[in-house]
């Protein structure tokens, strides 16, 4: 089992507004936002510009991220803190059904 701990970091977008994360993308919420858009690995790994391989680490808990990596994943999806917990409560939802 791989744990990760809650950290914060900034990252500038190209409007030069920075965001700052404080929850922390897990191999769980690719796996919930793939499912979510109905991608599968593959075209994930496309969109997010890493491959197939690293990708079903990520997702399987395999390897923890690092921090660059996290902040190109978010970026490229589009993933505040805030999409991040509407998604996480969407799926806990879904388990509950």
């Amino acid at each position: 089992v791989v744990y990760m701990a809650a950290f914060s970091f900034s990252y500038s977008t190209k409007g030069g507004k920075a965001m700052t994360y404080k929850m922390s993308l897990t191999g769980k919420d690719l796996v919930c936002y793939r499912t979510a858009q109905g991608l599968s690995r593959n075209e994930l790994s496309t969109k997010i510009g890493i491959s197939y391989p690293y990708l079903a680490k990520i997702e399987t808990d395999q390897i923890v991220l690092y921090k660059n990596t996290e902040e190109q994943i978010r970026e490229r999806l589009g993933l505040s803190d805030y999409r991040l917990e509407k998604l996480r409560s969407a799926f806990k939802q879904l388990r509950q059904i």
